[in-house]
């Protein structure tokens, strides 16, 4: 975000609410505005809490920038100023259909409309909401645990790093953000994009080194990478497992082996 120009922005409309939606990991080089920042910003342009609503998508970094410690990481949750923080459930707990979790203020949600067929206040965006995508939520979070989630995001971390490293040693320009799982890189010829199901955009690329991406598939893709690199025609076969833009499924992730520790 560039805050100089939301504090001009702001100025002009002092006399209006406003609504800021901020990112907690963007989809392609997964950068994270400083909430902090913001709200000092609004403070300093003497903007009322009444009339300021500040929303965080933390869809795929929500978690695993919330299993740091806070002192080390940018300011994006609750206790940092957001009001509401939206995090997706099949990102980076992998449940097998897409969905995601809304965290609000109590002050916030007891503002919501009472709801005539249902008797109920309104809770969700749509007046609904999918039970079974609440469950895997809830399994996942179970299931894995705060230790089980943090060991899951630093695996994550260590595959990114892996591959920038990587990368790096084939001279192929690459970057990673701070405690992010995803690398952004200057985009691959077409065979070996198509090949990975790699985005472009303005000539970037990147990889997201979510839960469920094999050390395995990101070798074999930066061998293509290498193969390219040096002019020599890659016969690798296709991947067959999951690419490394792909998320993991849920029940993959779950699998215990006999000593029941997790796999």
């Amino acid at each position: 975000m560039d805050y100089g120009d939301l504090a001009e922005q702001v100025g002009q409309r002092r006399d209006r609410p406003i609504v800021v939606v901020a990112n907690a990991g963007t989809t392609f080089t997964e950068a994270v505005d400083d909430l902090r920042r913001i709200r000092r910003l609004l403070d300093d342009l003497a903007i009322p809490a009444a009339r300021r609503f500040l929303l965080v998508d933390a869809a795929l970094a929500g978690i695993p920038l919330a299993l740091l410690d806070p002192a080390d990481r940018p300011g994006f949750d609750i206790a940092d100023g957001a009001d509401c923080v939206v995090v997706s459930g099949h990102k980076f707990l992998a449940t097998p259909m897409p969905c995601a979790a809304v965290i609000v203020k109590n002050s916030t949600r007891g503002r919501a409309p009472m709801v005539s067929y249902t008797g109920a206040l309104d809770a969700t965006i749509a007046s609904s909401r999918n039970g079974h995508a609440a469950l895997a939520i809830w399994y996942a979070l179970t299931v894995l645990g705060r230790d089980g989630l943090a060991a899951r995001a630093e695996q994550c971390r260590d595959l990114a790093a892996y591959t920038q490293h990587r990368l790096t040693a084939l001279e192929w320009p690459a970057w990673r953000r701070p405690h992010a799982m995803t690398v952004t890189l200057t985009t691959p010829p077409q065979p070996i994009r198509s090949r990975w199901g790699l985005a472009d955009h303005h000539g970037r690329s990147h990889i997201v080194c979510a839960p469920g991406t094999r050390r395995a598939d990101l070798d074999a893709l930066l061998t293509a990478l290498a193969a390219h690199h040096h002019g020599v025609p890659s016969a690798d076969p296709p991947p067959t497992g999951p690419r490394p833009a792909t998320n993991g499924r849920l029940p993959r992730q779950f699998r215990r082996n006999p000593s029941g520790t997790r796999r």
